[in-house]
């Protein structure tokens, strides 16, 4: 049964490149390979219980699959998004310099807000202790 399950798992995976030279693009699948390997062993083992040697083959054959093709999709993404870094460097400084200030701006936002807040806190405090000196 794992024999079959492999096949179709080498066949259905066979396409995805990630558009690197031979070797590194050997060393990344086979890491990748090995994530949804480990990943794929551990929730078997976890999920597995009560089930056939059959069953089970299976189950880690369709835990596998997914998490293969997910990985080889985000590192392709990765590379890509490094190679669009290095063709377009003064475009890739501006968005980073434009993402930096708006993580701050929100930032700063959230601190006013949050020392408005508080202060409507502490001055809302003093007036019921104003109503209790007065009783």
């Amino acid at each position: 049964m794992g024999v079959i399950l492999k096949y179709i798992f080498e066949f259905l995976t066979d396409p995805l490149s990630l558009q690197l030279p031979w070797y590194q693009e050997w060393i990344a699948l086979w890491l990748i390979g090995e994530v949804a390997y480990r990943i794929a062993f551990e929730k078997t083992g976890i999920w597995g219980r009560g089930f056939t040697s059959a069953e089970k083959s299976i189950m880690h054959w369709m835990i596998r699959l997914p998490i293969y093709v997910v990985l080889c999709l985000l590192s392709r993404f990765i590379i890509w998004a490094c190679d669009f870094v290095e063709c377009h460097k003064t475009l890739s400084i501006l968005i980073g310099i434009i993402g930096v200030l708006g993580i701050i701006s929100i930032e700063v936002i959230k601190y006013r807000r949050n020392i408005r807040l508080q202060k409507e806190e502490y001055e809302d405090g003093f007036d019921d202790i104003e109503y209790l000196e007065d009783i």
